[in-house]
């Protein structure tokens, strides 16, 4: 019989139901690997873009501005998101409430449909740049390139809308179902 380790889980005012499931086994031991050190990458990686275009000047262009406006999203996915969503893999379990829950869900919206469409704001700057050439490059400054950011940040929270105005009805749910 294989060894493991099964426990309940506080929050220091109220114990959670105990997890039923054996969890430190092979597959999820390597699958914690695998997200502690793909949450680290993210992170630092993203971390690195930024600290780069804040220390070194000659990297604050309009154009390297958008790569840092990609590098916010997705580090904030690794602070908030993974980190998150590894446990509740792990445990088959959410153990962080429903108003975490909530919020956990509309950040991954937020900031999956933003960090996606800084790709997409990236790839029609980088084509402009390839046909239009200098004349698009004499336009481009800084305070377009966060016209758009800002742009693609509002719509982010657009899509994301409709799940902040049922929160209601999702709590009601949640507390219905014991999610």
């Amino acid at each position: 019989m294989e060894n493991t380790l099964k426990f309940n889980i506080s929050n220091g005012s109220e114990t959670f139901s105990p997890v039923q499931k054996e969890i430190w086994t092979a597959g999820n031991i390597s699958f914690l690997i695998f997200a502690v050190t793909l949450i680290a990458i993210t992170i630092i990686g993203n971390g690195m873009i930024i600290a780069a275009w804040f220390i070194h000047k000659p990297l604050r262009t309009s154009s390297n501005l958008l790569l840092v406006s990609l590098a916010i999203p997705d580090i904030l996915l690794g602070l908030i998101s993974m980190p998150l969503n590894t446990i509740q893999i792990i445990y088959s379990n959410w153990f962080f409430g429903q108003i975490t829950c909530q919020l956990w869900a509309i950040t991954n919206i937020t900031f999956g449909f933003v960090s996606a469409n800084h790709l997409v704001l990236i790839a029609f700057d980088r084509y402009n740049i390839l046909f239009y050439g200098i004349a698009y490059l004499q336009r481009r400054n800084h305070r377009r390139a966060l016209t758009s950011i800002l742009f693609v940040w509002f719509v982010g929270l657009c899509v994301a809308s409709p799940y902040i105005f049922s929160w209601r009805k999702s709590v009601e749910y949640f507390s219905k179902n014991n999610a």
